[in-house]
């Protein structure tokens, strides 16, 4: 079949806003700020989805998938016009995926078959979203680490979306400091969330992360990318959704009255994300803890990032900021 007869025409796809950089960057506000919006729908971490679908995965609005008023809803419209869904397993069709995006693939994008089940998968998924959200424009906050590496590309040549890009980055010490803490789903269980590999794990993945956006920009030209921080979102969202209101051509006023009127913002339905946003509304404050906190060596450590850093605007070689 072809893959362009499945939905039909592809104008009937949302577009997608994806939000590009490393993990605990601020993704999960951003994601949550743009799906207020009342045309856009903040889906999270939807590469993931068929990972986590399976296993009792939660949605954002704190219910499991399988009891999420939105989600199973989606998953009918996908198999109604993608029937192979119904036939794959979870983990079949998770491989699939990875083989397409992951620059862990032996193949460069995948075998032919692979991006052909890949273009009519996510045609099928990002209709579905669009029908049950009755919104026009999807945020996928999937970011961009080696499993999801090729995910851009692939959205827009073998999908054929609309893609426009939002590069998050955050100070890699804030991200260290994350490291130390440690991980999201085990603080949020209450177990012990000590992370394998720590501070320099971390900032390993931070520079990964953040090369791989500049090099899917390299490769993209025909693709729109927007480049912003953390420290701005969360410190001035307002003046930082008007901008991005010009990027994307939308009107973020009735967002940035929210915030304003210092309203919270509800978590909606998203896949994965912090657990800021499982623990209901959620309120806009700037995380700077690690500034005080963050152990001597890790600051040291984190001089290795200058390259990146710098052109971020964050100055790694003070030992304190």
């Amino acid at each position: 079949m072809d893959a362009g007869t499945l939905i039909g025409h592809p104008g009937l796809l949302p577009s997608v806003v994806y939000i590009a950089g490393y993990g605990r960057s601020g993704s999960t506000l951003l994601d949550t700020l743009l799906g207020s919006h009342p045309a856009m729908f903040g889906a999270g971490e939807v590469a993931s989805f068929f990972e986590t679908w399976p296993d009792g995965g939660r949605c954002s609005c704190g219910q499991g998938y399988a009891e999420c008023a939105f989600w199973p809803n989606v998953v009918s419209r996908a198999q109604a016009a993608f029937p192979a869904l119904k036939e794959l397993s979870s983990e079949e069709i998770t491989a699939r995926t990875r083989r397409v995006e992951s620059s862990f693939s032996p193949l460069s994008s995948g075998s032919p078959s692979d991006r052909q089940f890949y273009g009519d998968l996510w045609r099928a998924m990002l209709s579905a979203i669009q029908q049950e959200s009755g919104k026009s424009i999807v945020v996928d906050s999937s970011k961009s680490s080696r499993a999801v590496s090729r995910r851009i590309w692939a959205l827009s040549e073998l999908v054929g979306a609309k893609v426009r890009v939002l590069h998050l980055v955050r100070d890699p010490r804030a991200l260290m400091w994350s490291a130390v803490r440690g991980s999201n789903r085990l603080l949020e269980a209450g177990r012990p969330a000590a992370l394998s590999g720590g501070v320099l794990r971390a900032l390993v993945g931070w520079s990964l992360a953040n090369a791989s956006v500049h090099a899917a920009r390299a490769q993209n030209p025909h693709l729109s990318f927007l480049q912003l921080r953390y420290e701005d979102l969360a410190g001035n969202p307002a003046h930082v959704l008007r901008g991005l209101g010009a990027f994307l051509d939308v009107d973020f006023e009735p967002v940035v009255e929210r915030i304003a009127k210092q309203l919270p913002f509800d978590p909606g339905h998203g896949v994965g994300g912090n657990r800021m946003r499982r623990q209901g509304p959620i309120r806009i404050a700037v995380d700077e803890e690690w500034k005080q906190a963050l152990p001597r060596y890790a600051r040291v450590l984190a001089s290795l990032s200058w390259p990146l850093a710098s052109q971020y605007g964050y100055d790694v070689l003070r030992s304190s900021n």
